[in-house]
């Protein structure tokens, strides 16, 4: 089926031919389109799996079987990416334990926040993913040189105004003699960088990868093999939701919900850490000692 919904309640739907896929249409609800509809479904059943190792049962129903319902859900979304972030990333969550989880995270958000660089010194390698894509389909191995090809023509523009961006209204973008934009714009970390600069890129993305680093040291002092099991994973799904940034630009406000979930979780177990305690008994040690002389 095609996907109705907006078009029924809202009455509008931007365009059915961005949604074909593999002689049908993927499902986007009310999301911005498809990719994000899919993405979400995939870190639902990250989530699924994760939950299904600390308990036999999800509300009235096996932990297996919510996952594996999600899992042909993910199927049926008809997504690529989000597909192999799901069999990729949910044998990560279903056999690995929690410190690899968290230091394989650590490695993808240094990556994501990484880019903008590795791609500006010309050390990304972009023609060896060319030459991967080609081996398994030569369409979209085409698409991804596109991708690059804009991504490189848009750094250029960048580079003009690095540190601070060109800001809004289509000023990063690129245009022809005629004045006709022909900037195909996919990846979030390029439109921050394009209209904000380093500053924003950092501003935003740091804000993003800065709990899944801070998860790596959380971990270490976590006892609860459950807790560790849920911090490695929530910390998983945030660097893959960071890592998704580059190719597409399907953030949602979820995103920032699982990020400051993630935050949450580090924080107050960093506080609650014998080590935290014993600073701050020591710095409040002062302030008990002057109240008690006057």
């Amino acid at each position: 089926m095609s996907p109705q919904l907006s078009k029924w309640i809202y009455g509008y739907f931007y365009s059915f031919n961005d949604e074909m896929r593999y002689g049908g249409f993927r499902p986007v609800v009310f999301m911005n389109n498809g990719l994000s509809a899919a993405f979400f479904v995939c870190t639902a059943f990250l989530a699924s799996l994760c939950l299904s190792r600390i308990r036999r049962r999800l509300s009235r129903f096996s932990g297996v079987h919510v996952s594996l319902y999600l899992g042909i859900i993910l199927i049926l979304c008809k997504s690529a990416g989000a597909l192999i972030y799901g069999l990729i990333f949910g044998a990560v969550v279903r056999w690995t334990k929690p410190v690899l989880r968290t230091q394989l995270a650590v490695i993808l958000v240094t990556i994501a926040i990484g880019y903008p660089a590795l791609r500006l010194v010309d050390y990304f390698p972009t023609n060896g993913l060319l030459s991967l894509a080609a081996a398994f389909n030569e369409q979209r191995a085409d698409s991804l040189k596109v991708r690059f090809d804009q991504e490189q023509q848009l750094l250029e523009r960048a580079s003009d105004r690095l540190f601070f961006g060109w800001g809004r209204y289509g000023r990063s973008r690129v245009y022809e003699e005629s004045g006709k934009d022909s900037t195909i714009v996919d990846g979030l970390w390029i439109i921050t960088l394009g209209q904000f600069g380093l500053v924003g890129f950092i501003a935003q993305f740091g804000l993003l990868g800065l709990p899944v680093l801070r998860s790596l040291t959380a971990l270490g002092r976590v006892k609860s093999q459950r807790e560790r099991i849920l911090l490695s994973t929530l910390a998983l799904i945030v660097s893959i939701t960071v890592i998704e940034q580059l190719p597409n630009a399907s953030i949602t406000p979820l995103s920032w919900l699982m990020a400051g979930a993630l935050l949450g979780m580090t924080e107050r177990t960093l506080f609650q850490s014998p080590v935290a305690n014993r600073i701050t008994a020591q710095a409040a040690e002062p302030r008990l000692l002057s109240r008690a002389s006057s």
